[in-house]
């Protein structure tokens, strides 16, 4: 008995160094600017993207295994659960795309109708329905991540942004990416390989009350 529970504490005690060493090395190549957390997040970047550019091939040509695609699904999962705080619109969006049922999906309107850029597009566009409207990612990173491009429907009442057919780029066609930032570190996430998923297209919107009427 005493073996055993020796046993169980090394293993504990292993998975709880494990578990610190990596979340010190996210922290690391994420938040910090130091030298070797510098070059390590320049490094492990490199790396990332040039797998993630991999896939994104191997997704064009048809080539993804079974096991690639469980792979693939293992990283959406993490990936959402890492940026869910920073990005929890686009979060939301991308789980429901995969493993939603295709029905219209409202997102929070709490970041949309306090953003400057869309304060100045709605202030710029008025009353009406406009779009597709595109945005460039530094002009807002929060919203370019949920919606590019997106509607606007403004009345005297309320605001809608919102998108009729979430879809991406077919999985044969990797001409797209989103470059997605985790904190300092910026990954580069190409369309297709989400397509080759088999999500379910949906229209998804956020609404607001019209305050500056």
């Amino acid at each position: 008995m005493n073996i055993l529970k020796k046993t169980l504490k090394r293993i504990l005690l292993g998975l709880l160094a494990v578990v610190t060493i990596f979340v010190l090395f996210i922290l690391s190549v994420t938040q910090l600017d130091d030298r070797f957390s510098a070059a390590m997040r320049i490094s492990t970047q490199k790396i990332v993207n040039s797998n993630i550019y991999i896939i994104s091939n191997n997704t064009a040509n048809n080539s993804l295994t079974v096991v690639d695609k469980y792979v693939l699904h293992s990283c959406v999962l993490i990936g959402v659960s890492i940026s869910y705080l920073p990005y929890p619109e686009a979060s939301k969006l991308l789980l429901h795309y995969i493993y939603g049922n295709g029905k219209e999906l409202e997102l929070s309107s709490s970041y949309f109708k306090n953003s400057k850029y869309l304060k100045e597009i709605i202030k710029k566009h008025g009353n009406g329905k406009h779009g597709p409207l595109t945005l460039k990612q530094k002009d807002d990173w929060r919203l370019s991540l949920a919606l590019n491009p997106y509607y606007l429907e403004i009345t005297d009442k309320k605001i809608r942004i919102y998108h009729p057919k979430i879809e991406f780029a077919h999985s044969s066609n990797n001409s797209f990416f989103t470059i997605v930032p985790m904190g300092k570190l910026k990954l580069k996430v190409y369309d297709n390989i989400i397509s080759a998923l088999r999500p379910k297209p949906f229209y998804v919107y956020a609404e607001w009350s019209n305050y500056t009427k």
